[in-house]
């Protein structure tokens, strides 16, 4: 039941031995922070039912990128088991607060959605699905098209929900943050060397060029359904603002976060750090997290795209 869990510790160990003592202690009293504040968190409802909730979304939006799914159910059994005991084990630094309060008795509720969502095997077809997307999104957004064609049934409904609901304080907002989830998951998988040449020949110019379109698109697509609850709900109009750049500057920390760690047609390894990242978005302790990450991801993206534009110079 903790060969995966095994597994993930010995990777995490050797992280944490490739940073060298000074930043595994900075990574350790990190979580140690974690563990406080979201202490803090759980001590009164409803703060703790946005916050275990939260923490359910961000363990589903991480079961249902994994692309280790079918290896695991293939090699591991009982697979689904094995995941869950992974994901109460990482979730822990969210988790322990939430049995040292008072709203102990959410933590049973948890571990029951850890459980059901560890069954999900939801995986999505290889052939090409939803062609037209091609043509209405420019094609040098080339992740979304190709998260579009997975995704789009769901982007769809989620879209069409936030402005069904725009009458419902926070209906909108939770919609809105699940499709930033969607629009960040797409970051999860490197373009190759062409894909990466194809329109620039320096990395500043890229790098920038990529966060300022695609943060185009997302401002304008969230805009319509906030501007219609601020009307519904005008007092919220400063947090429905507050929203809209925070969301954008999560995908901004994501891009970068992808960047930081490319190496060409491979998997991005930031994908924990993306998921975090993620979850900032709706735990109030967190939302200084996404701007901290942007400002020191950012320049190591630069350094490690400038290794193939020079490679290509």
């Amino acid at each position: 039941m903790f060969v995966l869990l095994h597994i993930r510790l010995i990777q995490l160990r050797r992280i944490l031995a490739g940073l060298g003592l000074f930043y595994s202690l900075l990574v350790l009293s990190a979580a140690l922070l974690l563990i406080i504040f979201s202490y803090f968190g759980y001590r009164h409802a409803p703060d703790s039912y946005y916050l275990s909730g939260g923490v359910v979304l961000a363990l589903l939006h991480i079961h249902l990128n994994r692309k280790d799914k079918v290896f695991i159910s293939r090699h591991l059994a009982p697979a689904w088991l094995l995941m869950s005991v992974e994901y109460l084990a990482f979730s822990l630094p969210f988790t322990l607060g939430m049995l040292a309060s008072d709203q102990w008795y959410l933590y049973p509720l948890f571990v029951i959605a850890v459980l059901l969502l560890s069954r999900l095997t939801l995986s999505y077809r290889s052939k090409t699905r939803y062609v037209f997307l091609g043509r209405i999104i420019p094609a040098r957004l080339y992740e979304w098209i190709a998260a579009g064609r997975k995704t789009f049934p769901l982007f769809i409904l989620l879209y069409l929900a936030s402005f069904a609901l725009c009458g419902v304080k926070s209906a909108p907002l939770i919609c809105l943050w699940l499709i930033n989830g969607i629009l960040c998951a797409a970051f999860q998988e490197n373009e190759s060397l062409a894909l990466l040449y194809s329109r620039h020949r320096h990395a500043k110019t890229f790098l920038r060029d990529k966060i300022r379109s695609y943060l185009m698109i997302q401002a304008l697509l969230f805009l319509p359904p906030l501007l219609l609850a601020s009307f519904f709900i005008p007092g919220w109009i400063g947090i429905h603002i507050s929203f809209w750049f925070l969301q954008m500057l999560l995908l901004a920390c994501t891009i970068t976060l992808k960047y930081k760690s490319y190496e060409p047609a491979a998997p991005s390894g930031s994908s924990v750090l993306m998921s975090i990242v993620l979850l900032s978005g709706i735990i109030p302790f967190l939302l200084p997290l996404p701007a901290l990450l942007l400002a020191w991801s950012y320049p190591k993206a630069l350094h490690q795209l400038n290794r193939y534009f020079y490679d290509y110079d």
